[in-house]
């Protein structure tokens, strides 16, 4: 069982939430503590209990038995992606996410942390950004893989794939 309560402090008065997930996506995040804090400029707060957040997350890997890559896609649901990366870090090697903005913001805020970009990328300017901050890339198709392998020899770097594969059911 999860445990989980999100308290969301809206223009003064306390909503408490237990296992759900409220659509806010925040101005501004900051980490205070054992608790994290996000909101707007009008007083709308989110407070996650980053101590029971990393319980679950524990419980979750030792149930799977395995290494778990959080996906921290939308922000990290909303969340603040750079915050729950922050508080994962020792305990993941990698976490995920949908978006290259997403990728780079992660990687600015942490370069140690491994990020996987599971979009597969589309342009150039994309597989510049994934070479120079040592994103993990999702490849699609030869195409992109000629893409990528060439702009990173062009940088004297080495790039790292996830390879994606269309099962004939037009997605991947």
């Amino acid at each position: 069982k999860l445990n989980m309560t999100i308290l969301v402090i809206y223009r003064r008065s306390i909503l408490s939430h237990s296992l759900c997930r409220p659509r806010i996506f925040a101005d501004y995040c900051i980490e205070a503590g054992k608790y994290l804090f996000m909101g707007d400029k009008n007083m709308t707060t989110l407070m996650v209990q980053t101590n029971r957040l990393l319980d679950n997350f524990k419980r979750i890997k030792k149930a799977a038995g395995s290494d778990i890559i959080p996906v921290l896609s939308g922000n990290g649901s909303g969340f603040g992606d750079t915050a729950i990366a922050s508080i994962l870090k020792d305990y993941v090697g990698m976490v995920a996410v949908s978006r290259i903005e997403e990728a780079v913001r992660i990687k600015t805020s942490d370069r140690m942390l491994e990020v996987l970009l599971l979009t597969p990328y589309s342009t150039e300017e994309e597989v510049r950004s994934i070479i120079e901050y040592d994103i993990t890339a999702t490849v699609a198709s030869n195409d992109s893989a000629v893409l990528l392998s060439g702009i990173a020899e062009q940088a004297g770097k080495q790039a790292r794939a996830h390879l994606k594969f269309d099962i004939g059911a037009g997605f991947f």
